[in-house]
């Protein structure tokens, strides 16, 4: 889901969370979020319908009673393997419907690269999906049964500490050093950077010198073939041939991206409130950081350790696009 373009802070939004209210943007969210849709009931209705037909097709004919029985406890097993979900899609129905708002001490601090909002009895998920706070002490509304975090108003925060605590840790998501950091400000890459960027165009060098030797050796396992090869196996060919040279392209990008980085040996800056999007499935995300109209992909280690909105320095490579290093301002 994306981030939302408002502030967990916003003063607006918690007076009307004080009042017992959710927003109509939260609405959005929660019934967003929930746990299961109405296709997922549709499916597994039509899954225990599956599971009875067997018993009423074969009503007419004998049957041995343990058969019959075998019949009855699976769909009760399924019966009971969806109740809890449909208990937790009612439950959160119920509290975009009727919210059951709290209201109370916060505490959000860095854990294990994420941050994490705490009250004395549990630990809350931020209604927007990622938080856009600094580390400190909130006085926040949430909803008590989902221990969703709707909103807060800050009570004890040190700006500054925060702000290099979230540089030290997204350096530690993005491995820069404060060395690397130095010489980006400058406008130039580390030697550090530098031996990194190398050490990456070999490995595309490598895979590129790998592709394009199975490419010569389809191309010469078909001349081979000679008058033996038939229109159907050279139809097979045309699939594989297309993914290795888009592959060969991908590779001839990159590592010439790369060499001209190496060269210039050089990284510019944007400054502004930065923003994060996901793209992907669960095992093969994509993240991408976004400042003033311009967007950089970021390892998915990278993504929860971004506060959005938060205003931030990013240094990049001017060819390859990839960043360099960031500091909070």
């Amino acid at each position: 889901m994306p981030p939302s373009t408002w502030s967990l802070a916003d003063p607006a939004i918690f007076a009307q969370n004080r009042q017992g209210q959710l927003t109509p943007a939260q609405r959005q969210l929660l019934a967003a979020q929930n746990p299961w849709n109405a296709f997922g009931l549709g499916m597994n209705a039509v899954m225990l319908a599956l599971t009875f037909m067997p018993l009423w097709l074969v009503r007419d004919v004998p049957m041995p009673a343990s058969y019959r029985l075998i019949y009855l406890l699976i769909p009760a097993f399924a019966f009971l393997f969806i109740l809890p979900y449909w208990r937790r899609a009612y439950a959160h129905r119920q509290d975009i419907l009727q919210p059951d708002i709290g209201a109370g001490t916060v505490t959000v601090t860095w854990r294990r690269g994420k941050l994490a909002a705490h009250t004395p009895a549990a630990e809350l998920k931020p209604v927007q999906g990622k938080f856009d706070l600094l580390p400190g002490t909130y006085h926040a509304c949430y909803l008590r049964r989902a221990q969703v975090l709707l909103s807060v108003q800050p009570l004890s925060v040190d700006a500054l500490s925060a702000k290099s605590a979230l540089t030290q840790n997204l350096a530690r998501r993005l491995h820069f050093h404060p060395d690397d950091l130095a010489a980006n400000r400058r406008g130039y890459l580390s030697a550090r950077q530098r031996r990194r960027l190398l050490g990456q165009a070999g490995l595309h060098g490598v895979g590129l010198i790998l592709l394009t030797l199975f490419l010569i050796g389809t191309v010469g396992d078909i001349v081979e073939s000679g008058g033996d090869v038939t229109f159907t196996a050279v139809i097979s060919y045309i699939p594989l041939g297309a993914l290795l040279l888009a592959g060969f392209a991908y590779l001839w990008q990159r590592l010439t991206r790369y060499r001209r980085d190496i060269a210039a040996q050089r990284c510019l800056m944007e400054s502004g409130p930065v923003r994060t999007r996901i793209s992907g499935s669960y095992r093969f995300r994509q993240a991408y950081l976004m400042v003033n109209g311009q967007e950089f992909p970021i390892p998915a280690r990278a993504y929860d350790a971004i506060l959005e909105g938060e205003r931030c320095r990013v240094y990049y490579l001017p060819h390859s696009h990839e960043v360099a290093s960031i500091e909070a301002l």
